[in-house]
């Protein structure tokens, strides 16, 4: 199997454990995921490696989005099995979320990513309420949606890391970090409005590198939408190299 798809083929793993769904059922290779709606990735479909060997597939992914009342949604990558994409736009699923991941050593990003000491990180192991509240407001994410956040986070079974970017003692930015396989997954990153081309994505994604080869891993790989072209820009700035494509498609 060629280098890139296998490696791709990991993350899609990886990424998967990283953001975890509270209910996953397996169907051969594939992941059958939901977490009350909140987010696709962790209700969607993961169709990994191959198709599924028998006929009546579909109609176990149908029953098992109807029973948690939620559209039908693949996970479609460039490793996805072919030519499920192709199947799934002709039974009427439509495209959301045309997203990229990037992948980079973190000596890379350490060597790239010029620094000040005017900006303050905070890295804890643990998920704190401080952490959280700052998560909630900076991301704008309504007050009632907070515990599903913070289930899905204590969710997760890997060593994570929490960070707070500071600024004369006020959080202007988060990220999280997720470690697996020697790879380090970034999340969650994201400034606050009024701080916004500050460097603080730098500042946040230096630090996770940092704390990320303190904890044993070497390599960092992050996901974003394909059209954010600051994002993308300041990410290849940073040594990430493109290594693959994913969108959903969903029947509403």
């Amino acid at each position: 199997m060629d280098t890139s798809i296998s490696l791709a083929h990991s993350i899609e793993e990886i990424s998967a454990n990283a953001w975890p769904a509270r209910i996953r059922q397996t169907m051969g290779c594939w992941q059958l995921r939901a977490f009350d709606g909140i987010t696709k990735r962790a209700n969607s479909v993961l169709p990994l490696y191959k198709m599924p060997d028998y006929e009546w597939w579909m109609d176990e992914v149908e029953r098992f989005y109807q029973h948690q009342s939620l559209p039908i949604r693949f996970q479609i990558s460039d490793v996805s099995p072919q030519p499920l994409d192709e199947m799934l736009a002709a039974w009427g699923y439509q495209i959301e979320g045309q997203s990229a991941v990037y992948t980079a050593t973190c000596h890379e990003i350490l060597a790239c990513a010029h620094i000040d000491d005017v900006l303050q990180v905070i890295v804890s192991s643990a998920l704190t309420q401080e952490w959280m509240e700052a998560f909630i407001h900076i991301e704008e994410i309504p007050l009632h949606m907070k515990g599903f956040y913070q289930e899905m986070f204590q969710t997760i079974g890997l060593q994570q890391g929490f960070i707070q970017v500071r600024s004369q003692g006020e959080c202007v930015g988060i990220g999280t970090v997720v470690l697996e396989r020697g790879w380090a997954g970034l999340f969650n990153l994201a400034t606050a409005q009024h701080f916004r081309r500050q460097r603080v994505a730098t500042r946040a994604i230096h630090a996770l590198a940092e704390w990320s080869l303190q904890h044993g891993a070497e390599n960092v790989y992050l996901q974003v939408v394909s059209d954010n072209d600051k994002a993308l820009a300041l990410y290849r700035k940073l040594g990430f190299q493109h290594l693959y494509r994913y969108h959903y498609r969903t029947k509403y």
